[in-house]
């Protein structure tokens, strides 16, 4: 089942987005990293989205982004958006500077495509893999398709409970790859990078949680991010997820959710809708023609464990861990 693309009408849209490199091959190193990072930051700038999370693996990435609703700039703060993005000399910029110096007719036409990559999230996702393909494949001498498939994306609440979780989820991915112990060890993430003292990462986090201080963002986020108790597996036959799934069982079924979110869990990348009971019934009605006749509900509660309020618009009670 898959959802056309969600407006929440009048209110702001948050999506956890994800795309893998075909094949699954693990193409990216550091300096493939750095500068898909790079690409997204200057990217979501241009396009008006809040990067609230992020985490860049090896063979795919992971964003937290926040849409706004509507996106309004005079024609001087369009102009200064495409010399930022694009550069002075770029001929994108210089000929929109011209075209808007002598009130040329076509300007109002290049005026209204730059307007609609604005707060488009479809756009942004389609431009930065487009970018970085043509980067990477001039630079390896490589031609073909680098990304396997169409982007996956999930429509998040815009709560602080939903973000504080899907940013943990994000942010515990090296972990669950077993490439660190701890996330503020992984440089390629939103908070390996603010753990490091980068300003921009820690200003994500300011909105991702609401707080004004890093000491209160910490605060906040710590709990999400630390699972206590979790068995340490080295000189261990088990892996971490085994030693969980046995946790798991021993209290039926419901671990907290720090422990939850060291699991790939597949509500983050197929739940489609993600939420509190009323968001998630809300996108169901709105998008009721899709869902088989004899759905009554559109809020599915998620198993395995203590999601809090959260709810999803699929259900996945089989297989959930992966």
């Amino acid at each position: 089942m898959r959802l056309p693309r969600v407006q929440i009408k009048g209110e702001s849209a948050v999506y956890h987005c994800m795309s893998r490199i075909v094949g699954g091959d693990y193409l990216l190193g550091d300096l493939e990293k750095e500068t898909l990072l790079k690409q997204i930051l200057k990217l979501s700038e241009f396009c008006g989205i809040e990067l609230l999370s992020y985490c860049i693996m090896s063979n795919h990435y992971h964003l937290l982004i926040r849409v706004p609703k509507q996106i309004r700039l005079t024609d001087s703060e369009l102009l200064e958006k495409v010399r930022v993005y694009y550069g002075e000399e770029s001929t994108r910029y210089v000929n929109f500077k011209q075209k808007q110096a002598v009130e040329d007719e076509s300007a109002i036409d290049m005026k209204s495509r730059l307007l609609a990559m604005m707060g488009c999230m479809p756009t942004f996702q389609k431009l930065l893999k487009q970018r970085f393909s043509i980067w990477y494949n001039r630079r390896t001498h490589r031609r073909g398709t680098l990304w396997m498939e169409r982007y996956k994306s999930l429509i998040v609440e815009d709560t602080l409970h939903a973000r504080l979780t899907l940013s943990a989820y994000i942010n515990l991915n090296p972990v669950r790859a077993g490439i660190v112990r701890d996330p503020a060890e992984y440089r390629f993430s939103d908070y390996g990078r603010a753990m490091g003292g980068d300003k921009r990462a820690r200003f994500s986090f300011e909105l991702l949680t609401g707080e004004q201080s890093w000491a209160a963002v910490q605060k906040a986020y710590r709990p999400f991010i630390l699972a206590r108790g979790l068995l340490d597996t080295k000189g261990n036959n088990r892996t971490v997820k085994e030693s969980l799934l046995e946790e798991a069982e021993a209290l039926n079924g419901r671990l907290p959710l720090p422990n939850l979110l060291r699991l790939r869990v597949r509500y983050f990348s197929d739940g489609l809708v993600l939420g509190g009971e009323e968001f998630v019934e809300n996108i169901y009605h709105q998008y009721r023609e899709y869902f088989g006749k004899s759905r009554r509900k559109g809020s599915r509660k998620m198993s395995g464990g203590d999601w809090g309020n959260l709810t999803v618009i699929r259900d996945l009670r089989n297989n959930v861990f992966e």
